[in-house]
């Protein structure tokens, strides 16, 4: 059916999420937040199951939004 089909996606999304924070774990540029709110364009805040921020330098920050629906 379709409700189980979504969440065994939800399932291997939040697989997946665990094995880039295992990998990205103890680099020091590398942050990682849970359910974590954001505000958008329109000043609306949204939230985000996981946020993960790279700082590449002091002018360049990184952020990849993860939704585990």
């Amino acid at each position: 059916t379709h409700n189980s089909l979504n969440m065994n996606k939800g399932k291997l999304i939040e697989q997946l999420t665990a094995i880039i924070e295992d990998t990205l774990q103890g680099n020091e540029r590398v942050k990682i937040f849970h359910d974590v709110l954001l505000k958008d364009d329109t000043g609306n805040d949204r939230q985000i199951d996981v946020l993960i921020e790279y700082f590449e330098n002091e002018r360049f920050t990184f952020k990849v939004i993860i939704e585990c629906k």
